[in-house]
């Protein structure tokens, strides 16, 4: 047993941080960081040029607005604004082969218009960063195409609407080819998206409340179109080898 009178030498503790060696990264992980950082120079773009760009959406679509309601919505997503701008008869020929309902429920980013009269939503594989420095970021398991970019400014412009601050960076990350397609959201970017969200509005109105005609554009779709078998334009493109891909980036 330990007496009371007992003396014992005090314990001293020392402790001293070690700093780990930064990790370098592999070429791969270099342009990833490289593709996404944020350059010192870089500023957000003014709140008044999405307000203008809001602005001159609800201008070019207050007439067309009339045809739809809160109860009865037009939803815009970029599976429809890709197929309106393709072919629009395999637009209205699919058009009931795949739906959400209610439409794009999932979406992470949407924006109401003359009252819930036209949606339009969006869902982004990932986002990165605050609301004024937002990268949005489509992953894509084969190659980069030029309609992955549309797909893109559309995501940015529903933000943008949404938040009321363009984001900064949209990329598309090919699996297949491990590279990222870049592009910064400018002005300019928000508004192609808005004249291609003008566009595909007008047509989908003109060919499926209008009763127009719908054209025809022979491409990949071809595949999976349920006018495969009656289609003259896609049986002459289907039987082309190999198929078409002039749109790769």
């Amino acid at each position: 047993m330990v007496g009371h009178d007992d003396q014992r030498a005090p314990l001293h503790y020392s402790c001293r941080t070690v700093t780990a060696a930064p990790t370098e990264m592999n070429p791969m992980q270099q342009a990833v960081v490289d593709a996404l950082g944020k350059s010192p120079d870089w500023s957000p773009l003014p709140r008044n040029v999405v307000e203008d760009v809001r602005t001159h959406l609800n201008e070019q679509l207050a007439d067309i607005a009339a045809r739809f309601s809160k109860e009865d919505p037009l939803w815009v997503s970029k599976r429809l604004l890709t197929t309106i701008h393709g072919c629009e008869a395999h637009h209205v020929a699919s058009k009931n082969s795949f739906e959400w309902t209610p439409a794009v429920s999932e979406s992470s980013a949407r924006y109401e218009m003359f009252g819930g009269a036209i949606v339009l939503g969006t869902k982004a594989d990932l986002t990165l960063g605050t609301a004024d420095q937002k990268v949005i970021i489509d992953v894509k398991s084969g190659g980069l195409h030029a309609s992955h970019r549309e797909d893109l400014r559309f995501y940015a412009l529903v933000e943008a609407l949404r938040s009321g601050m363009a984001p900064r960076r949209l990329a598309t990350y090919s699996l297949a080819a491990a590279r990222a397609d870049v592009e910064d959201v400018s002005e300019g970017v928000l508004q192609a998206a808005v004249r291609r969200v003008v566009h595909g509005v007008r047509t989908i109105v003109a060919v499926e409340l209008d009763g127009r005609e719908p054209t025809k554009r022979p491409a990949v779709h071809c595949r999976w179109c349920p006018l495969r078998e009656s289609c003259v334009e896609g049986a002459a493109f289907l039987s082309r080898e190999p198929l078409d891909e002039d749109d790769e980036i």
